[in-house]
Parts: structure tokens; sequence; C-alpha cells
């Protein structure tokens, strides 16, 4: 597959993390929330983004899960900043989680 050059329409940054959830007890569901905030000053933020999993695993006793490969965009359009026509400003996160069993 060939495919044509491209002109970038706009700029942004791709956060990717890892979560790890300790102790999960066996074959049961976990459900997890993520929110993601950007940082403005020291006190406030603002809601960017947000994913919801189920997870689980089948081991015999309790166990960590980690979910890997979580992926945010963050156009610089929408960042909290006055200056979005770079990538050279510095923007804060903040990762909000959440979890909870589904199953009892």
């Amino acid at each position: 597959m060939e495919l044509d050059a491209q002109k970038l329409s706009g700029i942004g940054r791709y956060l990717e993390l890892s979560v790890t959830i300790r102790s999960v007890c066996p074959n049961k569901r976990i459900a997890v929330g993520l929110a993601l905030y950007e940082k403005i000053g020291s006190c406030n933020k603002v809601l960017k983004g947000h994913k919801a999993f189920v997870a689980s695993h089948s081991e015999r006793c309790c166990s960590d899960i980690t979910l890997n490969n979580i992926h945010f965009i963050l156009p610089e359009e929408i960042a909290e900043t006055c200056d979005t026509s770079s990538l050279c400003h510095k923007r804060n996160f903040e990762l909000e989680f959440t979890s909870y069993y589904i199953d009892m």
C-alpha cells in the first residue's frame, strides 16, 4: 500500500499510559474509569478526555491487572494556553482513576 504525502492540518500530543489495578479477586470483573484533565495554574483543571474499561483475570488468587496501551490524542487547538500554534510550550495533565467490582 502506498500513501500520498499529507500536509498536517493540526498539531497535537499523543499520551500513552498503562494502569495497574492491585489485588483483584479471581473471576470478578472490575469496572475501570479514567478521566484526563489539563491543569490550569495550581487550582483549576479542564476535562480533556475519559475512558472506561472492564477487566478481569482467572488466576487462583488475588492478582494485579495491568491495562496497557491506553491512548489519548490531545490537539493543541484545545490546549488551555494562549499559544496553540506550537508544541514548544509545556502542558500539565492530571489523571483521575477509579475502579470497582461489578460482580459480587
